[in-house]
């Protein structure tokens, strides 16, 4: 799966940001788990400048560049731990056909090649697509945050899901 960063799918699609902008929001929404409410476009532009974050677009397979499958983010990588948390979205069109594990997969192979990490982890809503996207790739179920985050109207469990590259 092709990985583009996503500056450069901005830069040369520009007409598509606000469509990125909300994939972004989405996979923000639970990986930011620290605030409250919704991920404001202030929040996403601090995110997308933070020097310990990398997101790519994903394109479709077939190549063409304008055509954009989703958004994957490594985010609060750390080189000393050799740790990052991964966020993925996928449109609405192409979920439930695995493009998520795909993506998500990618971004690990890109983040162990290029940042030589040895620890993912995801955090997602118990019961999401998410979570099932987690133990697709057999990510270890680390716990549940019980009551973690505001969603919706009310407060749901964040389940937290890790990946060693060493397996153990």
């Amino acid at each position: 799966m092709n990985l583009i960063p996503l500056r450069q799918y901005l830069g040369d699609n520009p007409h598509t940001a606000r469509e990125v902008w909300n994939l972004v929001r989405e996979a923000l929404a639970v990986s930011s788990i620290q605030s409250i409410g919704d991920v404001t476009d202030e929040q996403i532009q601090a995110t997308l400048e933070e020097p310990t974050s990398f997101w790519r677009a994903v394109p479709l397979p077939n190549g063409k560049y304008q055509e954009l499958l989703g958004v994957v983010g490594l985010q609060k990588f750390n080189a000393i731990d050799g740790t990052g948390e991964i966020a993925v979205a996928v449109f609405q069109d192409f979920r439930g056909k695995g493009f998520g594990v795909c993506m998500a997969q990618a971004m690990r192979g890109w983040a162990v090649a290029n940042l030589n990490l040895r620890r993912l982890t995801e955090f997602v809503v118990a019961g999401s697509r998410g979570a099932a996207m987690a133990r697709l790739q057999g990510d270890t179920l680390e716990g549940t945050l019980k009551a973690f985050k505001f969603k919706d109207g009310s407060y749901v469990d964040v389940e937290v899901y890790s990946w060693l590259r060493d397996g153990g």
